[in-house]
């Protein structure tokens, strides 16, 4: 309770600046606003004759180029890091090394609560958005918080939870290791003061390691014996009954998580293939054929017209999802691309082998431009249609809403590291 209210004072002086830094840029002093809260503002755009600008001013910046579109600076606690972002509809989660949660809204970088997610000791996985609840499933538990991040209770997981979760009306789906093999498991967010089994659970004979999926009333799993399923969400009847078992069979152990769209349900095996499944009958739409088993660093990520895919030792592959091909052939190969990012309507943004970003034409897999700096590890994956904002991270807890410059003429910050800009 103790450390609960010294984070209630941390994060009060923290919301008293950014409420200052509002009152301030919507007065029009944007530049003193941006030194109020250290913004990096500096440009060296994408044309020779652009200059430098002093960081911690507002520019007018060049086209093409990457700019901040907010900048959090989060107070970790000593000792720890940032370790990981992932999204919601409309915040940013930020978790630490002691597994203690920052809020922050996507569209202004504010940071509206800090919670405890998880024991120290756990290992804390990606929030779940499920009904009215927030819900950070870890080893061994559920922490359930409300919309604002108030705390309302603890779930006990009656075994150990072995995957990340997805949610739907209030539950929560997720792989655990059960002692006579793997099993999915739909434990309810509700307060449950005595009973702790799940509401369901199913079977997977191997091993569950992947996180599974949801869409339309359905959820889908996979395991290490190569198998998926899918079935229903509220009381886990097949969905697939005309396969063998009731389930799609692959060649290999299936590691990465599974990925669902309109389009189909993407499954990537180690036995280097990765599986469009049509959603409602589990047959094969197409195939496409990586040349090498695809582990738990190849999860596909659907993201508008196409499915992009990370191949070890080959790079970032686009597939196309139209077409009436059985057997697919990437779009593009670009051999330094390591991860998808987000994208807008012409451009896929993804991370660079240097740890730098880069603009690719989605037509022709041709990088358009870059930025120069490579001190950002951390990530989130944005698959929104309407949101083509890169969120990236350092470990000292700075976090920033990137987005694309790509007319010329706008005012704002162009971030900068120590040394070099983004630029073309």
């Amino acid at each position: 309770m103790k450390t609960q209210r010294v984070w209630r004072l941390v994060i009060g002086s923290f919301r008293e600046a950014q409420v200052a830094y509002r009152v301030i840029a919507s007065a029009g002093l944007l530049a003193i606003a941006a030194f109020m809260l250290a913004a990096p503002c500096g440009c060296r755009g994408g044309s020779d004759s652009a200059k430098s600008v002093e960081e911690g001013r507002m520019a007018v910046l060049p086209a093409p180029c990457f700019a901040a579109a907010w900048r959090a600076e989060l107070p970790l606690r000593e000792g720890t890091q940032l370790r990981r972002l992932s999204l919601s509809d409309d915040r940013v989660f930020a978790y630490t090394s002691d597994n203690y949660c920052f809020w922050i809204n996507r569209n202004s970088g504010f940071v509206s609560a800090v919670t405890q997610s998880a024991r120290p000791q756990d290992t804390l996985y990606n929030a779940v958005v499920t009904g009215n609840r927030v819900v950070f499933p870890s080893t061994t538990r559920l922490t359930v918080f409300d919309l604002a991040g108030k705390p309302l209770h603890t779930v006990n997981l009656k075994y150990g939870a072995s995957t990340g979760a997805v949610g739907y009306r209030g539950m929560v789906y997720l792989g655990v290791d059960h002692p006579n093999g793997g099993r999915l498991n739909a434990v309810s967010s509700a307060y449950q003061p005595y009973d702790i089994s799940p509401e369901w659970e199913l079977m997977t004979r191997g091993a569950v390691s992947a996180a599974p999926a949801a869409a339309d009333e359905r959820v889908y799993v996979a395991s290490r014996d190569g198998n998926v399923y899918a079935v229903r969400a509220d009381n886990r009847d097949p969905i697939w009954p005309g396969l063998e078992d009731a389930c799609f069979r692959t060649g290999g152990p299936i590691l990465a998580d599974l990925a669902v769209d309109r389009e189909g349900l993407y499954v990537a095996s180690m036995d280097s293939k990765l599986y469009c499944l049509d959603l409602s009958t589990g047959r094969v739409r197409w195939t496409f054929y990586a040349g090498q088993p695809l582990d738990e660093n190849s999860a596909p990520v659907p993201a508008g017209n196409y499915v992009f895919i990370y191949i070890p030792r080959q790079g970032l592959v686009a597939i196309e999802k139209a077409g009436r091909q059985e057997i697919r052939r990437a779009r593009w190969v670009l051999p330094e691309g390591r991860q998808f990012l987000a994208a807008d309507d012409k451009y896929a943004y993804v991370l660079l082998a240097d740890r730098t970003m880069a603009a690719v034409d989605k037509q022709t897999g041709q990088v358009a431009f870059r930025s120069q700096r490579n001190d950002l590890t951390i990530f989130a994956i944005n698959t929104s249609p309407k949101d083509s904002t890169i969120y990236a991270a350092r470990p000292d807890g700075r976090v920033y809403g990137i987005r694309a410059v790509l007319r010329p003429g706008a005012v704002g910050e162009v971030v900068m590291a120590d040394e070099t800009a983004w630029r073309r």
